[in-house]
């Protein structure tokens, strides 16, 4: 009981968590909790999870070669064109990894991939054309000022490590369906899809209609277009896919 108490104490007392990251955090332990009972009761978790950290391997590994061209270019922000990557590395491993004969096909793995794929690459070419035609941003500025010690180490474990970490975690969910028998497209695949399909245009309309106010009126709110239904129409279509 004095646990709760403090824990309770902690919860009241301690900073407050916007809403969506305290519901992306409770839904990422449910589901990992879900998970671990599931696999510990069918006596596959040991099989799971040693490839789950192949994949996460694999993530890394990609966001170190980012991180090493990041030192060439001399700018941390290119890290922002490989977040989505880095979904497509542990979609693709985790595609390879599986050992039930599952290939290109018609079955949810594929489409799910494919959806992953196709997120991925809108978002990096979207991202890589901003980069290209600004300086480094501005955060990753200010953060570098607020760091002590080598800057080098700083960059790699602050930002392309957690990142690495974040994008595997963020990923469990296609990474576990990769790992599974190969499943029909059924009528709930079609459902999800279609909740997919709505959350693309959402981010990329809202892309667009921003990259388009910004070029008429800088430095000024958008309140029209998606913008006026929701503060933040891309990151809503994100949260669908």
């Amino acid at each position: 009981m004095e646990y709760l108490r403090k824990a309770w104490r902690f919860l009241v007392a301690g900073p407050q968590l916007p809403w969506h990251a305290a519901v992306a955090i409770v839904t990422v332990i449910a589901y990992s909790a879900v998970t671990l009972t599931l696999l510990f009761g069918y006596g596959m978790a040991a099989i799971v999870l040693s490839k789950t950290l192949l994949v996460f391997i694999a993530v890394l590994l990609f966001m170190t070669l980012v991180f090493v061209m990041s030192q060439i270019l001399g700018r941390i922000d290119i890290v922002d064109a490989a977040w989505s990557l880095a979904f497509v590395i542990a979609t693709i491993t985790s595609f390879a990894l599986n050992s039930h004969g599952l290939v290109v096909g018609a079955n949810a793995q594929t489409l799910v991939s494919a959806m992953v794929g196709i997120w991925a690459l809108r978002l990096t070419y979207h991202i890589v054309r901003r980069l290209r035609s600004h300086p480094e941003d501005k955060r990753y500025v200010d953060l570098r000022k607020k760091w002590r010690g080598s800057m080098v180490l700083n960059s790699y474990v602050r930002i392309f490590v957690v990142q690495a970490v974040l994008a595997t975690i963020i990923s469990l969910v296609v990474i576990h369906i990769n790992f599974a028998e190969p499943m029909p497209i059924g009528p709930w695949a079609f459902v999800g899809g279609l909740i997919w399909l709505v959350g693309f245009g959402f981010e990329a309309i809202g892309d667009w209609q921003l990259k388009q106010h910004l070029a008429q009126s800088p430095k000024t709110l958008m309140t029209t277009g998606l913008w006026q239904y929701t503060r933040h129409p891309n990151y809503f279509g994100e949260s669908l896919q």
